[in-house]
């Protein structure tokens, strides 16, 4: 299975792209960058919403991931892609969970920017 997925051309691609990472604990996915890293993937960090927001108005993204809950918002996932949405960015988002929200209702509200709690 990696092996279809990592192939010569993949890892070119991936030696060309940079991702935002917004978590207020970066440490905690370290593994996970590191493994992306391994294959060319290059990070910027931000610990809060506002600091994601700023980068995206200054700098271009292939991809920007996402925990979902930063203090004291434990939604703040959904509160970057909004503000995201706001401004009209069309990078792929990833938003990063050990929810236990259902995946339908989280996949809900990542497409529509409905919360089923409002």
């Amino acid at each position: 299975m990696v092996s279809e997925v990592v192939t010569p051309r993949a890892i070119r691609r991936a030696s060309e792209s940079t991702i935002l990472w917004a978590d207020d604990k970066p440490a905690d996915n370290l593994h996970e960058r590191e493994a992306l890293e391994a294959l060319g993937v290059n990070f910027v960090l931000c610990t809060s919403t506002e600091d994601a927001v700023e980068r995206v108005t200054r700098e271009s993204f292939d991809a920007i991931i996402t925990d979902m809950s930063r203090p004291p918002d434990p939604t703040a996932g959904y509160a970057l892609l909004d503000a995201l949405r706001k401004l009209g960015v069309r990078t792929p988002v990833i938003i990063y969970t050990r929810s236990l929200v259902s995946r339908a209702e989280a996949r809900n509200r990542a497409l529509t920017g409905q919360n089923k709690s409002e």
